[in-house]
């Protein structure tokens, strides 16, 4: 039986603190909870801790609060868990902060969720080391009011393990960690948080993430973040995630829950972790923010899912200057017809030159007039032959048609340089018309050869182009156009050409035009356009090559003016059937010059119609003895009296014996004057017939 099994409370309440400490661990263990009441502060401060432990849990469950508080830390560290769990929560909360430092982590972590909630106030929570706060169990975590966890401190919060921040529920995460506390989360446990814990971050304490935190995210954590929350992320923040992280984000995320801002402040390695999903969910405002090494960044696959409103309304004439040729390139064909003029014209000359042909035709007119003339210089020739001819017509102006170079006129079809208007052909420079080619040139309508081409295009043409034209193309020509035709050009016309001409075109050729045509080519011309196309200027610039060139239908369709305006080296090239072709009139429009420089054999190829009806006395007289000679005796014979009297006394003395006896006795009596009787030779006279003789006049 113990000593003080038989003591009062109050008695209990009398003995010394000698007494007390002579108490063994029997004597505590007999103390009721009526004799624990007489218990004196003093008297429990001297209580050994060794058989302090023989304290009934009824005992220290009735002990009032500043009972519990007299306890020395080495008492209560001494307390088994039994004592510890038969605390209530006032004397729990009645120790003080010494005491609960004092607890060792087996007697925290025995204690009662009830008692961790209700009994352990903020002040003892703050008091608890790191260490304490680490081996607190699940189950007591998650029975933390919010006001304890705020208590915690920030090396506490920062020695939470992975298991305990699983135990918070999103009750506690939201209200229960402040700004400070959640930076004081280290990445791994950040990136520990459930989705649900994530989500039920508030956006002060999203803000408060360390950048490394926000790097530390898993994907499922990131497409968990609500818009909100997203917004809530400071550049810094947004600048940290990887390009995996930015790629899970949902497309109502990267829509809603990122702003122009944010956006402005992904780098190319973030933009480029973007799904087509995503750049495809991207608002115009957010596709504008995009600095230039954005969108520079953007692969192949991610510029084909921007929409036609995206890429109309959302890309910077800046940011279309900052895209790569390669990336111009893929854009679909709905994409670029998208283009304002305005982006078209921000397109660098690298850009338009890797334009595929597809995309050239897709080009609206609009869009084409908007081409800088540096821009326009650098399609090749394929990409020019790509263009419909509705663009070529009504999409390319007449200052850029000027600005094309003669390899890309070169790229033109046929059916495109039919749909050029009569103003973009006289905008080609004379180049870009010499680099037309055959088939090109034939593609010419006659209203484009004669309103589209202006006198100098004319002339830059080549004989080779000229030559290719059509008899109607030919036809078409104005007349100041023909005019300035080079030689060259004319030389090259074929017959078919030639014979096109009308009677203006060929009055317009220049003399050394006319001089340039063979004389084959002069032999191909209509009588018609002999006889009304050549000017008597034209006729005297002709050589005598071309004039013996001159058929003798030809020479018959000349005009008396045209024969009188031959050279007289021209009349001396005529051939015999060209000379026998002469008409009378055109015999009697021979001036006495052209006449003298006929040969004998000329003379001798005319017919005696052409003697008789063609030959003027004046004309007769101005024969030499050496033509006269020429004539044959049927010539002679046909001689009129008149034609007679008007040869000189040279050209009788030069008539041979068998002209003298082809003369009839009527044209020697009424012909030959008595003076030219008198210059025949007495051979001649010897060699006169019987009859001549007898019709001689008595003056004869």
């Amino acid at each position: 039986m113990s000593i003080i099994s038989s003591l009062s409370a109050a008695q209990i309440g009398a003995l010394t603190t000698t007494q007390i400490q002579s108490l063994k661990a029997a004597d505590w263990q007999s103390l009721t909870t009526t004799q624990a009441t007489g218990l004196q502060t003093n008297q429990i401060q001297v209580i050994s801790p060794s058989v302090i432990v023989a304290l009934s849990s009824a005992v220290i469950n009735s002990l009032s609060t500043s009972q519990i508080d007299a306890f020395t830390t080495a008492e209560v560290a001494a307390l088994t868990n039994g004592q510890l769990g038969a605390l209530t929560t006032d004397e729990l909360q009645s120790l003080s902060t010494a005491q609960v430092s004092a607890l060792s982590i087996a007697q925290l972590t025995n204690l009662t969720t009830a008692q961790v909630q209700a009994g352990l106030s903020t002040t003892q929570i703050a008091a608890l080391s790191a260490t304490d706060v680490a081996n607190l169990t699940s189950a007591q975590i998650r029975a933390l009011t919010t006001d304890q966890l705020q208590n915690l401190s920030t090396a506490d919060v920062a020695a939470l393990k992975a298991t305990q921040l699983a135990a918070l529920t999103t009750g506690q995460v939201q209200g229960g960690l402040s700004t400070t506390q959640i930076a004081a989360l280290s990445a791994a446990q950040v990136s520990g948080l459930s989705n649900a814990q994530i989500q039920s971050l508030t956006t002060d304490q999203v803000q408060s993430l360390t950048t490394a935190d926000v790097a530390a995210l898993k994907a499922t954590q990131i497409s968990a973040l609500t818009t909100d929350q997203l917004q809530s992320l400071s550049t810094a923040q947004v600048a940290k995630l990887s390009a995996t992280q930015v790629g899970s984000l949902t497309t109502a995320q990267v829509q809603a829950g990122l702003s122009t801002t944010q956006i402005a402040a992904l780098n190319a390695t973030q933009v480029s972790g973007l799904t087509s999903a995503q750049v495809r969910a991207l608002t115009t405002d957010q596709v504008q923010s995009l600095t230039t090494a954005d969108v520079a960044a953007l692969n192949a696959t991610q510029i084909s899912a921007l929409t036609t409103a995206q890429v109309q309304a959302g890309l910077s004439t800046t940011q279309i200057a900052a895209l790569s040729a390669t990336q111009v390139s893929g854009l679909s064909n709905a994409q670029i017809q998208s283009l304002t003029t305005d982006q078209v014209q921000s397109l660098t000359t690298a850009d338009v030159a890797a334009l595929k042909a597809t995309q050239v035709s897709a080009l609206t007119t609009d869009q084409l007039q908007g081409l800088s003339t540096s821009q326009l210089s650098h399609l090749s020739a394929a990409q020019i032959g790509s263009l419909t001819t509705a663009q070529v017509q009504a999409g390319l102006s007449t200052t850029q048609i000027a600005a094309l170079n003669a390899t890309q006129v070169g790229g033109l079809t046929s059916a495109q340089v039919q749909a050029l208007t009569t103003d973009q052909l006289l905008n080609l420079s004379t180049a870009d018309v010499a680099a037309l080619n055959a088939t090109q040139i034939s593609a010419l309508t006659t209203a484009q050869v004669q309103a589209g081409l202006s006198t100098t295009q004319a002339a830059a043409l080549s004989a080779t182009q000229v030559s290719g034209l059509s008899s109607a193309q030919i036809q078409a020509l104005t007349t100041d156009q023909v005019q300035h035709l080079t030689t060259a050009d004319i030389a090259a016309l074929k017959v078919g050409q030639l014979t096109a001409l009308t009677t203006d075109q060929l009055q317009t050729l220049s003399t050394a035009q006319v001089t340039g045509l063979s004389a084959t080519q002069i032999g191909s011309l209509t009588t018609a356009q002999v006889h009304a196309g050549f000017s008597t200027t034209q006729i005297a610039a002709l050589n005598a090559t071309q004039v013996g060139g001159l058929t003798t239908a030809q020479i018959q369709s000349l005009t008396t003016d045209q024969v009188q305006s031959l050279t007289t080296a021209d009349v001396a090239g005529l051939k015999a059937t060209q000379v026998s072709a002469l008409t009378t009139d055109q015999l009697q429009s021979l001036s006495t010059a052209q006449v003298a420089k006929l040969s004998a054999a000329q003379v001798g190829s005319l017919t005696t119609a052409q003697v008789q009806a063609g030959l003027s006395t004046t004309q007769i007289a101005a024969l030499n003895a050496t033509q006269v000679s020429g004539l044959t005796s049927a010539q002679v014979r046909a001689l009129t009296t008149d034609q007679v009297q008007s040869l000189s006394t040279a050209d009788v003395a030069a008539l041979t014996a068998a002209q003298l006896a082809a003369l009839t006795t009527g044209q020697v009596q009424g012909g030959l004057s008595t003076t030219q009787i008198a210059a025949l030779s007495a051979a001649q006279v010897s060699g006169l017939s019987n009859a001549q003789i007898q019709s001689l006049t008595t003056d004869q």
